[in-house]
């Protein structure tokens, strides 16, 4: 969030509680192609030790060859949870009302991959 107390918070045990807890997830399990240059995939994310399906909607960049002849492409993904499918249920109002962190939490993905040989 680029703001120290509340990244500070949001790593506490409150949310996803990094210390115990240091990396998520993400397995596919399957990919497919619909209409419109777009790719479903299919995978289970892990996120607090708790899995749960997540399907993304994929879009593929395009390839360029970089200055040093390697292949690369890059790719666009998107996809949504609920938080509290994950057991982040803590609440904290703010003083204005509403909650600072939204149930429904967006998940972007920006790739760049580089073929290999």
């Amino acid at each position: 969030t680029l703001v120290a107390m509340r990244d500070d918070d949001l790593r506490s045990e409150n949310y996803l509680d990094a210390a115990a807890h240091p990396a998520m997830t993400y397995r596919s399990t399957n990919i497919s192609q619909v209409p419109g240059g777009v790719w479903q995939v299919t995978g289970d994310l892990t996120l607090l030790g708790i899995t749960r399906p997540l399907e993304l909607t994929a879009h593929f960049g395009g390839a360029t060859i970089d200055p040093w002849g390697n292949v690369r492409i890059a790719v666009r993904a998107a996809g949504a949870i609920s938080r509290r499918d994950f057991g982040l249920t803590h609440e904290l109002l703010k003083e204005a009302g509403g909650l600072p962190v939204r149930n429904d939490i967006s998940i972007e993905i920006d790739v760049e991959a580089v073929l290999r040989s």
